[in-house]
């Protein structure tokens, strides 16, 4: 708990503008610290709204030797499809610059139902089809719920 200028405790959280891309943090009460500049973002963070959810997918894949641009293409593939979806704010592609041949997808979608939806659609079993022979290892899939984050949404 961090406390107010009056004393009392407030509860600290982060809200997220989307619509220029700016993260504020913001006390707990919607207040700013007694001491410190004006933040030029205050009024624009008040149309934030408190319940905004996003949740993160990230999927590693790990190709066999051999097989590195296959599976990157079958991703490049999925990538670009996935984000026409309804409810995906983004989606990125990256490799690794220290393991050989992992690539690794990083999902932003409107809410938990929806990273689950996606995971059962037709688009995402079509993938796991396509990259499946080249792949050296299961791929390894995990949804988080976001602190911080930031999208082109």
């Amino acid at each position: 708990m961090i406390g107010s200028p009056t004393g009392a405790p407030r509860r600290p959280s982060i809200r997220v503008l989307y619509d220029n891309g700016l993260v504020k943090p913001v006390l707990g009460d919607g207040g700013r610290p007694e001491n410190g500049p004006v933040d030029p973002c205050e009024k624009a963070c008040e149309r934030v709204p408190d319940d905004l959810e996003i949740a993160m997918l990230t999927a590693t894949f790990d190709a066999r030797p051999g097989a590195e641009e296959a599976l990157a293409a079958t991703l490049a593939r999925y990538v670009v499809l996935a984000r026409h979806e309804p409810a995906c704010r983004n989606i990125d592609l990256v490799s690794s610059l220290t393991h050989g041949g992992r690539l690794v997808v990083i999902e932003k979608w409107d809410s938990a139902d929806a990273v689950q939806a996606h995971l059962d659609s037709p688009l995402m079993t079509d993938m796991a089809r396509q990259a499946l022979p080249s792949l050296a290892t299961k791929p390894d899939l995990d949804v988080y719920d976001t602190i911080s984050a930031h999208d082109l949404a």
